[in-house]
């Protein structure tokens, strides 16, 4: 199964998700993170997080969501908060649908 994990700046939940998604579905699950408006880098206190519970965090990185959603991802996850403003989800999955 391919997940795809998306909030606003993908540095802190996203990430996270896809983190401990990938360690513990160890293969069954393939999972990726980005965001509609990408902070460019992963939050320090999620990596420190991810490394004190054992979970690898090579690879991890900050990225819009059009650059994955290319890819095939099968699961769409939408994790945000009650006022961030995700109105520009159904635009960009109408363009990746059609590149």
């Amino acid at each position: 199964m391919k997940l795809l994990f998306i909030c606003t700046h993908n540095r802190c939940r996203s990430i996270l998700a896809e983190a401990v998604t990938n360690y513990y579905g160890k293969g069954q699950v393939l999972a990726k993170s980005a965001g509609s408006q990408p902070a460019g880098k992963v939050h320090p206190r999620s990596l420190k997080y991810l490394q004190k519970m054992g979970i690898p965090t090579e690879g991890l990185s900050s990225q819009k969501t059009i650059e994955i959603l290319i890819r095939r991802i099968e699961t769409l996850l939408e994790l945000n908060i009650k006022n961030e403003n995700l109105q520009n989800w159904p635009d960009i999955l109408k363009t990746a649908a059609n590149p």
